[in-house]
C-alpha cells in the first residue's frame, strides 16, 4: 500500500491505463503457463530426436554387416556389395547363424567381425551345405582391414583449415580403434581354408596378377587396395583344386583371392558327385561399402559375383558375426522377438509399462487440457480506485525496494495529501 501511493500523482488515464494492463496479465497467465509448459515438452522431444537420430556427428563404421540403419551407412558394411547382387538379379538377405533356413541359400557372403578363422564345426557345417547342391558358393572376407583410417585419409585431403582439427581428431581416432582391433591377431592363425601371419605395416598393392583373368581391364594405378597380413592357401587336401582369383604383381606376390574347388570324395559329395566352391578374399579393401566407391574395386566386385554364378542368379545370403562366435542350429530356434503388445505380458515389464503408462496419462491430463467450457473474466470495471492502488502496489512490489517505496510515501504525505486538504 505504501509504494502504491507514489504513482498517485501520475494522470488519470495514465493510472486506468495501467489497471487494465494489469487485468489482461491476470487473465492470461494461465494461457502463458500453459504455452510455456507445451513448449517446453516440444523442446525436449526435438532435442532427443536429434540426439538419437541425424544429430549424431559419428561416423558409421559397423563392420559386415548388411542390414540396419546404421550398417547401411557404414564405411565397413556390405550393403553396397548386396545391391550389386540385387542388380544382377539376385535375391539378397542376411541371417546370423548357421541354421537350417541358411540351407535355401546359393551363394553365403561370410564377412565376419573376428579375427578368429573359422572352427572345424563351422567349417564342417558349410562343406555340408555345400554338397546339398550343385553350384554352391561361399565366400569368406578376412577381417583384416578398416575403411574408417582410409576414409578419414581421404577426408582430409580436401578439407578447410577450419575443419582440420576435428578431421585430425577422428582421424587419430580411427587409425587407434584399427590398431587395437588388429592386435587380436598378432599370432598367426590357420584353419582348413587357410592360415594368414600378421605384418606390422599395411602394404599397399600397386600390381595384380590373376589366373583367371580377374586383373584384366583392372587401372592398377587408381587401386587403394590393402595388405596387411600374409595369407596361404591349403594345398594338403587331395579332394580341391586351387585357383588364384587375384594376387599382388608376380608370382611370388600376396594372396588377396583365390578359389577351393571341393571335389566329390568329401562331406558327401561322392555320392552325388557334386562339388562346391570356397572363394577366400584376404581382407575387405574392395569389398567393403567405402572402397566400393572406388570405380576399379566395383570392377573386381563384379568379377566375384561372376564367379558365384553358377547357373544364372539366385540367392545369396550375407552371413552377419559379431565378434562373439557364430552359433550352430540343427532346428530353427525361437529368435524371442516381441512386438510392442506382447512385452506387456512378461513380469515385471507388464506392470510396470502398466502403471507408468497410467501415471504419464494423469500428467498429461493434469497439464495440458483446459477443463469445463470457456468462460469470460468479470468486468472489473475502472471506477473502483482501491483496486487501482492494490495493483500499483503489487507492481511495486516486484521492485523489493523499500527505499524507493518510502520516499514515495513521503512524496505523496508532504506534496498531494496537503495539496489536498488546502
Amino acid at each position: 500500500m505504501c509504494a502504491a501511493i507514489s504513482i498517485i500523482s501520475s494522470p488519470a488515464n495514465t493510472l486506468s491505463g495501467r489497471q487494465d494492463r494489469i487485468a489482461s496479465v491476470g487473465s492470461a497467465a494461465p494461457m502463458l503457463r500453459l504455452i510455456t509448459v507445451k513448449a517446453i515438452v516440444v523442446f525436449v522431444a526435438s532435442s532427443v530426436l536429434l540426439y538419437c537420430g541425424c544429430g549424431s556427428p559419428n561416423l558409421a563404421d559397423e563392420y559386415g554387416r548388411r542390414r540396419g540403419v546404421l550398417a547401411s551407412k557404414s564405411v565397413n558394411g556390405t550393403s553396397i556389395l548386396a545391391s550389386m547382387f540385387e542388380s544382377r538379379g539376385w535375391e539378397a538377405s542376411s541371417w546370423r547363424r548357421l541354421s537350417p533356413k541358411l540351407k535355401t541359400a546359393d551363394t553365403i557372403v561370410w564377412a565376419p567381425d573376428s579375427f578368429s578363422p573359422p572352427s572345424d564345426e563351422q567349417i564342417d557345417w558349410i562343406e555340408t551345405w555345400m554338397s546339398e547342391d550343385v553350384g554352391r558358393t561361399l565366400v569368406f572376407i578376412g577381417r583384416d582391414y578398416d575403411a574408417a583410417p582410409a576414409y578419414w585419409r581421404q577426408i582430409k585431403q580436401s578439407a578447410t583449415p577450419e575443419d582440420a582439427s576435428w578431421i585430425n581428431e577422428e582421424a587419430a581416432q580411427a587409425d587407434y580403434v584399427a590398431k587395437s582391433d588388429r592386435r587380436a591377431m598378432n599370432d598367426p592363425a590357420e584353419c582348413r581354408w587357410f592360415s594368414f601371419a600378421p605384418r606390422k605395416k599395411f602394404k599397399t598393392i600397386t600390381s595384380l596378377d590373376s589366373d583367371s583373368g580377374w586383373a584384366q581391364g583392372i587401372d592398377t594405378d587408381k587401386l587403394s587396395i590393402e595388405s596387411a597380413a600374409t595369407v596361404v592357401a591349403p594345398t594338403d587336401e587331395e579332394s580341391q583344386e586351387l585357383e588364384v582369383l587375384l594376387r599382388s604383381g608376380g608370382s611370388k606376390g600376396d594372396l588377396l583371392a583365390y578359389r577351393i574347388v571341393k571335389q566329390p570324395g568329401q562331406y558327401g559329395y561322392a555320392d552325388r558327385g557334386l562339388s562346391g566352391n570356397v572363394i577366400v578374399v584376404a581382407n575387405g579393401s574392395f569389398l567393403l561399402n567405402y572402397p566400393l566407391v572406388n570405380r576399379e574395386h566395383r570392377k573386381l566386385a563384379g568379377k566375384l559375383i561372376e564367379q558365384c554364378e553358377y547357373d544364372g542368379p539366385g540367392k545369396v545370403v550375407f552371413l552377419e558375426q559379431t565378434p562373439l562366435r557364430l552359433r550352430i542350429y540343427d532346428t530353427e530356434p525361437d529368435d524371442g522377438v516381441k512386438s510392442g503388445f506382447t512385452m506387456i505380458t512378461i513380469w515385471p515389464l507388464g506392470f510396470l509399462i502398466i502403471h507408468l503408462f497410467v501415471l504419464g496419462l494423469f500428467a498429461c491430463l493434469i497439464t495440458f487440457p483446459i477443463f469445463g467450457r470457456a468462460s469470460s473474466l468479470k468486468d472489473l470495471g475502472v471506477a473502483d480506485f482501491g483496486k487501482h492502488i492494490d495493483a500499483v502496489g503489487s507492481l511495486v512490489a516486484i521492485t523489493r525496494n523499500r527505499d524507493y517505496a518510502l520516499e514515495r510515501l513521503k512524496h505523496y504525505e508532504e506534496h498531494v495529501r496537503r495539496d489536498r486538504e488546502s
